[in-house]
């Protein structure tokens, strides 16, 4: 009987891959980051570029030759009249060479790429030098692949290539920082609502993401930011089903459709917000978190403080953290409302667990 092999790869979750991603680019180190399809790698690296102002340049080895990163064979005579060959470089490589700022060359998919491929990327990680060309200090290497395991066309790094590479890590998402990109990115609060009261579509639970055999979607980071994206299109109610299904699949489609009815019933909302001591309580922590979505729409300067009465009388404390930190998420402005204030000094020791 065999037994199944545990990865030796080390699993860094989103919130801790955005601080050392960020660190190691500072030292001026490079880092690999492997992940399941659709867990954020890319986004992460955009992200870190545009926090550092630092210059990106992205390079697809999966569609490249092993010669592409030589250049193109030019010949060439000097004043003299002697001939002279050399390898023009072509745009992404000239861009890196001619670099005067501090640059990510981010090598996307490295691991669909050939061993040959590969091997040309290893001689411009290390050392920095290629058909005779100079990588300036300023520029800094990311790669990101898939695992074998995905069925993504990977079939394994060369190890000379891992070894150029000051850190390699398993990125695995997490809910927080998952949440907190869906709220600035304006997604609608019962679809929050729901991925706090279901993490493990995030997660991907104990388990984490496995490929399926069908051709349709499954729930991961990107396709819930495409069912975002879905539900911002307003579609008919009658095909909601459908296109939720084939955005992140059938198991999360039918949640979270329960879950958007079960939002549909919840108690009466402007009763909370006009008179909040006499508004029903939740029936159970699931209406509980589809109520928060609902509180997040409407609340603003003249409701905010109606609202903290009701969750502070109705929600558990560690709920209240939720829809308390959220707050800034929707509304930065509120931050400065009185009941705002008032709740976190009531409850620093929560808010500094």
């Amino acid at each position: 009987m065999t037994t199944k092999q545990e990865s030796q790869t080390v699993k860094v979750g989103w919130a801790n891959a955005h601080l050392l991603m960020r660190e190691y680019l500072k030292a001026g180190h490079n880092t690999m980051w492997v992940g399941s399809p659709g867990v954020g790698k890319t986004a992460l690296v955009k992200l870190v570029a545009k926090e550092l102002d630092y210059d990106l340049i992205i390079f697809h080895p999966v569609i490249s030759d092993p010669t592409d990163f030589s250049g193109l064979p030019w010949l060439f005579k000097d004043d003299k009249g002697k001939a002279h060959a050399v390898f023009v470089p072509f745009d992404q490589l000239e861009a890196l060479i001619n670099a005067k700022r501090p640059t990510i060359c981010f090598l996307d998919d490295i691991g669909q790429s050939p061993a040959a491929v590969q091997a040309a990327c290893m001689q411009l990680v290390h050392g920095g030098n290629i058909a005779g060309k100079k990588i300036p200090d300023c520029v800094r290497f990311i790669a990101c692949t898939n695992r074998k395991q995905d069925r993504a066309g990977v079939s394994g790094i060369l190890e000379p290539v891992k070894s150029r590479f000051h850190f390699i890590g398993e990125l695995v998402p997490e809910i927080e920082p998952f949440v907190q990109h869906l709220i600035n990115s304006g997604a609608s609060p019962v679809l929050v609502a729901f991925m706090r009261s279901r993490p493990t579509w995030v997660t991907g639970g104990p388990d984490g993401w496995k490929p399926i055999n069908d051709i349709a979607n499954q729930a991961c980071p990107r396709t819930i930011d495409h069912l975002s994206d879905t539900i911002k299109m307003g579609l008919p109610k009658a095909v909601n089903h459908i296109s939720y299904t084939g955005t992140v699949g059938k198991a999360m489609a039918n949640e979270f459709i329960q879950f958007e009815a079960l939002a549909n019933r919840l108690p009466d909302v402007d009763k909370i917000l006009r008179d909040p001591m006499n508004a029903p309580a939740p029936l159970n922590q699931e209406t509980c978190y589809a109520l928060m979505g609902a509180l997040h729409s409407r609340m603003d300067r003249k409701n905010l403080g109606n609202i903290y009465w009701y969750i502070n009388k109705h929600y558990s404390k560690e709920m209240q953290v939720v829809f308390h930190h959220d707050v800034k998420g929707y509304q930065p402005a509120l931050i400065k409302h009185e009941a705002y204030i008032q709740w976190a000094v009531t409850n620093g020791d929560l808010l500094s667990n």
